[in-house]
């Protein structure tokens, strides 16, 4: 597809979380990408564009900042690259963070809880203990008023 700007490499991470696409310089982290559904990921990415049901978080940002703009996304059916930069990140209680991201409407702010998952699973490839994992729920999203 494009092999002169293509890096091939046998683990990108380690747990069961880890991209299997990493597309750089941007830092996006892609997942469960099947072969057959690289070409059009590699398509909206030179049109400026990220494929948000394969999208696992740029890794620029930090874990609750990347959980509230995957949630602001799907609200907003957004998928322009460099959409919804984060402007401000709050901690408004424990395990609990308010991102607020620029979009062309005006500030979008997304409010993400940090829980753990209810069953305990084999987190990376060479765990031997069961452990549940960190995962992020929607607590609030807020965008702006259409017209």
């Amino acid at each position: 597809m494009r092999p002169a700007a293509t890096w091939e490499c046998s683990h990108v991470g380690g747990d069961r979380f880890a991209a299997n696409v990493v597309v750089l310089p941007h830092g996006l982290y892609y997942g469960h990408v099947a072969p057959d559904a690289a070409a059009d990921l590699v398509h909206a990415h030179e049109q400026g564009r990220v494929v948000t049901a394969l999208l696992r978080g740029r890794s620029s940002f930090a874990a609750p900042v990347q959980a509230a703009q995957h949630y602001a996304r799907r609200e907003l059916g957004e998928d322009r690259l460099d959409a919804l930069a984060p402007v401000r990140v709050e901690r408004v209680a424990d395990q609990c963070w308010r991102v607020t991201m620029a979009s062309a409407g005006g500030p979008v702010a997304v409010t993400v809880q940090a829980d753990r998952t209810v069953t305990a699973v084999q987190l990376t490839c060479s765990s031997r203990d069961l452990e549940t994992a960190r995962v992020f729920r929607l607590v609030a999203c807020e965008v702006p008023a259409t017209p």
